[in-house]
């Protein structure tokens, strides 16, 4: 009995559901496996305000981020508390949530195969999978622009019905009510991030040029947006004007244009000597390049997205790995349409290279997952530094100084002290919640009013050493903040006045020398992690 198309698609929508369901239950389980990462540990600082002083300081730049995230994130966090997978449950759900709105957003544009291939390769990419849990704004901005791909070609079908001879008043009222619709997913995406307005503009001039005759109702759309998106620009503008002066020229340029291509195809999980994954990757590449020449009218407008995502995030130097959440599913329609096109092709040479993509593919994100289970040969470190280690073992060591001598400067390692203080202490009552002002008093510097020892800053502790030199300091050396220039001058003025007296390397980076050649800007140390105790120097 042959099987309806409908048929099939219901069965391909069920085993798709399968790999949503899948994706979610990695991301519970590497919530409570990796570690909360800087970013998300300085994130937290904001989160866990009251609301009303966390959107002043966002609207006064204490971070680069706009506040649709914070205010759901502050709600959360007040409910759940800040441990890791509580911290983490509203970028899980959000992700899931982005998941199915891309498969909408692909049916949309497409059809209902290609929605479900992009749902599956969406669930599957290895950025995905470790940047989907991160509590930060990067699942909230993928959800956002999956609606506003949605709400674009939704707009985009219905005035293209509009433009008919004959146009009843109910077409007027969804073109109408589909106008609002794509107002609010930008006013949205903007909310979310800076980056936001970048992908706004694309996709209305995508839409734009698809119904350049009917331009008036994609003038209401972004007007709208824009007068929503009003109270908020002026933040937005003083985020702007202060990015630091573009300089470099193309080899900068060019340098994070292959860093978005790095952690578009590969996430972070594969460094540059990962040869396993890099050349099926440039086969699958090669092989995608060529199927999108080949079927760049049906693609167009997804690819001059994505295409312009990449050219604005290389031009302003602003679009990092952790970043690429803003435009990545929109890469993955785009993926999943070469692919269902190619594949569904008579012509042999297209239908190869479909195959041959798809096989590549396939391979070089097999050999992501091999990276991670072995946890080498990864581009970042960043999830395996081990502070909830390195912080139980501080504070359940007898020789270690007291807190209020240890000196500590990775975002991380703060959120992990105040975390396991309270848990060595049984502040939590035994309670799975981590108490969101108890965890402020004691893992953020400055906040603490009370008698709990907690550490300090290298800004800190420069002015005490020259009041009151403690006879043992403990600092805790960390790989991406030992540049700064205080941290510089505390080690100067320690070394010449200390020695020391036994010293603790946690998680080696084997590729620390070639990250060095690669970006010289930064010192890359050998160890993630250094602990020194360090003793003053007898006086004579």
């Amino acid at each position: 009995m042959v099987r309806s198309e409908s048929q099939l698609n219901r069965d391909r929508g069920r085993w798709t559901y399968l790999v949503v369901l899948a994706c979610a239950l990695w991301h519970i389980w590497a919530a409570g496996h990796y570690t909360v990462f800087d970013d998300e540990a300085f994130s937290c600082r904001r989160y866990t305000l009251p609301m009303r002083e966390m959107i002043v300081a966002l609207w006064h730049g204490a971070e680069p981020d706009p506040p649709l995230y914070y205010v759901a994130q502050n709600l959360c966090v007040r409910l759940l508390g800040v441990g890791p997978l509580e911290l983490r449950a509203l970028s899980i759900a959000l992700f899931a949530a982005g998941l199915l709105m891309i498969r909408a957003a692909a049916a949309a544009w497409f059809d209902r195969t290609t929605a479900h291939v992009a749902m599956v390769i969406c669930a599957l990419h290895p950025a995905h999978l470790m940047l989907g849990f991160a509590a930060r704004w990067y699942s909230a901005m993928f959800l956002a622009v999956a609606w506003l791909m949605w709400a674009t070609a939704k707009l985009r079908s219905s005035i293209a019905d509009a433009n008919q001879a004959n146009w009843p008043h109910a077409q007027r009222r969804l073109v109408a009510w589909r106008v609002m619709l794509w107002g609010l997913a930008a006013t949205a995406v903007c909310h979310v991030n800076y980056f936001g307005p970048v992908l706004v503009g694309l996709f209305w001039l995508v839409g734009l040029a698809a119904n350049p005759r009917k331009w008036i109702h994609w003038f209401i759309a972004i007007l709208m947006t824009g007068l929503l998106y009003a109270p908020w620009a002026p933040a937005f503008w003083r985020q702007l004007t202060s990015f630091p002066d573009i300089s470099g020229g193309w080899r900068s340029a060019a340098a994070t244009a292959a860093r978005t291509g790095m952690a578009l195809s590969t996430g972070s999980v594969a460094s540059v000597q990962a040869w396993w994954v890099w050349g099926p990757m440039a086969m699958f590449a090669a092989c995608a390049a060529a199927l999108l020449v080949r079927y760049r009218r049906p693609v167009g407008g997804i690819a001059l997205v994505v295409l312009g995502c990449i050219a604005a995030g290389a031009a302003s130097r602003t679009m990092l790995d952790k970043y690429v959440l803003s435009f990545s599913g929109i890469a993955c329609v785009l993926i999943a349409a070469l692919l269902r096109r190619g594949l569904a092709e008579s012509a042999r040479d297209r239908r190869l290279a479909a195959m041959v993509a798809t096989v590549a593919l396939t391979i070089a994100w097999i050999g992501c997952g091999i990276n991670l289970a072995r946890g080498q040969s990864l581009a970042s470190l960043r999830w395996h530094d081990p502070y909830p280690r390195v912080m139980q073992d501080l504070l359940n060591d007898r020789a270690a100084p007291p807190a209020d001598q240890w000196v500590v400067g990775h975002p991380s390692a703060w959120y992990y002290f105040g975390l396991e203080s309270l848990r060595s202490r049984a502040e939590t009552g035994g309670a799975l919640r981590i108490d969101p002002v108890a965890w402020r008093r004691l893992a953020v510097p400055g906040e603490n009013t009370g008698k709990a020892r907690v550490p300090l800053t290298a800004e800190a502790m420069l002015p005490r050493l020259a009041l009151d030199s403690p006879d043992r300091i403990l600092t805790v050396e960390s790989s991406d903040f030992a540049d700064s220039p205080a941290w510089k001058g505390l080690i100067k003025k320690l070394e010449a006045g200390y020695f020391v007296e036994q010293e603790r390397t946690w998680l080696e980076d084997p590729d620390s020398a070639l990250k060095d050649r690669i970006d010289p800007r930064f010192h890359h140390p050998r160890w993630r992690i250094t602990v020194r105790f360090w003793r003053r120097i007898p006086s004579s």
